[in-house]
């Protein structure tokens, strides 16, 4: 793979070095497509985790919507405005002991999620070249403009945002979970089970969480699919205990 610098654009490939390759205008364009699909997906994702934080905040606080809007969104980034509402949630009365625990799992995970998130919302598309035998392959790649654009410099992918994209769903969704709203969502997990998966996240955004402690239990149910006839044979052998030497 041949990574490429950029144009002053930040979207056309100018070579490092004089080299030929094919390229069909649809390929650009493909490439270009997914891109700005994930791009978007991921920064979407990231404002409904934000907006998440903000009904804790008016509801934390019980100031009216217009004011809560004015004070926690006139806080300059995310960590103001986190520490708006930690700063709530410390002297709030409304909370019970979970949804204070909660909160502050959460915004703990985000905090650190946020500085990924800065990453792609300030870093520069890059363009890069894949020179293969048949066809030449494109996609692009989100690089930090403090890096020259030489070998082994930081990037993100494509598979990371969209990585990244689900765990702050995730996160969100809990959040939004935990609301006490006067009709539930029947779909909405508890706040213990939103704590237990808040803390099962992966600690970067852009790493596909490990495989959960559920995992393990459907693997040691896996012996009920086995033939009934020798599951029977092997459980009576077990009763009639090990075979003697002279066997």
């Amino acid at each position: 793979m041949r990574t490429v610098a950029s144009s002053k654009s930040g979207f056309f490939a100018m070579p490092l070095r004089s080299f030929k390759f094919k390229l069909r205008p649809e390929q650009l364009a493909e490439a270009t497509a997914e891109f700005y699909h994930f791009y978007g997906h991921a920064l979407a994702r990231w404002s409904q985790l934000e907006t998440a934080f903000y009904y804790w905040f008016e509801r934390t606080t019980g100031m009216q919507d217009a004011m809560a809007r004015a004070i926690f969104y006139g806080g300059r980034g995310f960590f103001a405005r986190a520490e708006m509402l930690e700063a709530a949630i410390e002297h709030a009365t409304t909370l019970d002991p979970t949804q204070s625990a909660f909160l502050k799992e959460a915004l703990k995970r985000a905090k650190g999620y946020s500085s990924f998130r800065n990453k792609i919302a300030h870093g520069e598309p890059r363009l890069n070249v894949v020179e293969a035998t048949s066809e030449t392959k494109l996609h692009y790649t989100i690089t930090q403009g403090r890096n020259t654009p030489a070998t082994g410099e930081e990037s993100i992918s494509v598979t990371e945002l969209a990585t990244a994209a689900d765990n702050f769903h995730t996160l969100a969704q809990c959040i939004r979970d935990v609301l006490p709203f006067p009709v539930r969502n029947p779909k909405a997990k508890s706040p213990e089970e939103c704590l237990a998966l808040v803390r099962s996240l992966p600690i970067e955004p852009n790493v596909q969480n490990s495989p959960t402690a559920a995992a393990p239990a459907s693997q040691s149910q896996e012996p009920q699919h086995r033939n009934k006839k020798e599951h029977r044979a092997a459980q009576k052998a077990r009763k009639e205990g090990p075979p003697s030497e002279s066997q």
